[in-house]
C-alpha cells in the first residue's frame, strides 16, 4: 500500500531510524534501500537531511509528540535545486503495549509556494495600479470641476436673460450636458468630492464666481 501512495512515506522505529520506505521516497532522495534503512531520517543521504528543521521535527518525535502537521523544511535535492517540504508524523501502534512506529509523510509544496508568492505579487501589482488610477481619476475630478461649476453659473445667468423659445432649448441643452458630465465626475471619483467641495481654493474660487456673476 505504501508504494502506491504519490508524496514519500517512510517508517521510524521508537529509536527515530528507518525501518522501511516507499518507492517515492527512494526516487525523491535518490538513494537505496540499503543506504537508509537502520539509520536515523537525518543521516540518510551522507546527512542531506542533517538540517535545524528537520531536527526541530525529529526532536519533537522524541518528545513524545505522536501527531506532527504541517512541518516546513527546506532541503536541497540534486537536480531540482532547493524544495520546500511539508513533513507530517503518526504514531502506529499495532497493539496497545507494541513497540512505537511513526509513520512520516513529506509533501513537498515547492510549485504551490511559488504559485502562491506569483499570485501575491500579481495582487500588489494590480492594488497599486488601482491606487495609481484612483489618484489619476481624483486628480482629475479636481481640475474639472472648477471650470464645471463655472458652467453652471453661467448657464444660470444665461436663462435669466435668454427669454426666446430658441435660446431657452440652448440653455436646456447645456444644462443636460453639465448634469451628465458632473454626473461622470461624481461617479469616477467619489472620495474627492467632498475633499474638493472643502478645500480653500475652490471656496475661494466659488466665492470669485459668485462675485463675478453677480457683477454681471
Amino acid at each position: 500500500i505504501i508504494n502506491t501512495i504519490r508524496q514519500p512515506l517512510v517508517v521510524l522505529d521508537e529509536e527515530l531510524c528507518v525501518i522501511s520506505a516507499s518507492r517515492s521516497f527512494y526516487s525523491t532522495f535518490s538513494v537505496e534501500p540499503g543506504q537508509i534503512v537502520g539509520r536515523q531520517l537525518d543521516a540518510v543521504d551522507d546527512d542531506r537531511l542533517d538540517i535545524a528543521a528537520l531536527r526541530g521535527f525529529l526532536d519533537r518525535l522524541r518528545r513524545g509528540e505522536g501527531v506532527i502537521e504541517d512541518h516546513e523544511i527546506d532541503v536541497e535535492l540534486p537536480p531540482r535545486g532547493i524544495r520546500s517540504l511539508l513533513v507530517n508524523a503518526l504514531e502506529i501502534r499495532e497493539e496497545p503495549l507494541a513497540t512505537r512506529k511513526i509513520l512520516v509523510m513529506l509533501d513537498d509544496i515547492t510549485e504551490r509556494k511559488r504559485a502562491s508568492e506569483a499570485l501575491e505579487a500579481a495582487k500588489l501589482v494590480a492594488e497599486r495600479a488601482n491606487l495609481g488610477k484612483s489618484r489619476f481619476l481624483a486628480a482629475a475630478s479636481h481640475d474639472l470641476r472648477q471650470p464645471l461649476q463655472t458652467l453652471s453659473l453661467l448657464r444660470g445667468i444665461l436663462g435669466k436673460r435668454i427669454k426666446d423659445q430658441s435660446g431657452s432649448r440652448l440653455v436646456a441643452k447645456l444644462e443636460e450636458t453639465l448634469s451628465a458630465m458632473s454626473g461622470m465626475l461624481n461617479r469616477s471619483a467619489p472620495c474627492s468630492i467632498a475633499s474638493e467641495r472643502s478645500s480653500p481654493t475652490t471656496l475661494w474660487r466659488s466665492s470669485s464666481v459668485g462675485s463675478w456673476s453677480r457683477a454681471v
